[in-house]
């Protein structure tokens, strides 16, 4: 190796180590302002089987404060008795079983609205793991609407 390919090695190493010190400086905060939680309750199936059942969740609208965009997101749990579910999939392990979650990512609804169509994604392994759901449909009535979240809730995004 040559002087000349060492330097412009050792140059091009101090530039990548200076490019990855300034992509770990922390990002600025956003500050973020609750819109709404609207509380929901309804019925979802994956579009694949279209078993439906029961399902209640929120839905919660956050505004940046920077840039104003306005994010809607949510999910839903699945409303029957958690114990009998396990109980059922041990003892059936496959019979399908509706799925325990349905999350929304990016609601572009009207959400004034009493009653929604969404579209989401199905998560059957009770928040564990890391497989991909499946395309599900919601129908969903309001039941509630405030500004409260559960203590220590913060915007996921």
């Amino acid at each position: 190796m040559t002087f000349r390919h060492a330097t412009s090695l050792a140059l091009f190493a101090s530039f990548s180590f200076a490019l990855m010190a300034c992509s770990n400086k922390p990002k600025p905060q956003h500050h973020y302002t609750l819109l709404e939680v609207i509380d929901v309750k309804g019925t979802c199936y994956e579009d694949h089987v279209r078993q439906s059942d029961g399902y209640a969740g929120q839905i919660v609208r956050w505004s940046d404060d920077e840039t104003k965009q306005i994010a809607t997101y949510g999910s839903v749990t699945n409303t029957g008795d958690l114990v009998d579910r396990v109980l059922a999939e041990a003892k059936h392990p496959t019979v399908y079983q509706t799925p325990f979650i349905v999350e929304f990512e990016d609601i572009r609804i009207d959400t004034n609205q009493p009653k929604w169509t969404l579209h989401g994604i199905s998560d059957t392994k009770h928040g564990e793991g890391d497989e991909q759901g499946y395309d599900s449909t919601c129908e969903l009535a309001v039941t509630k609407r405030g500004r409260e979240l559960p203590y220590g809730a913060k915007p996921s995004r």
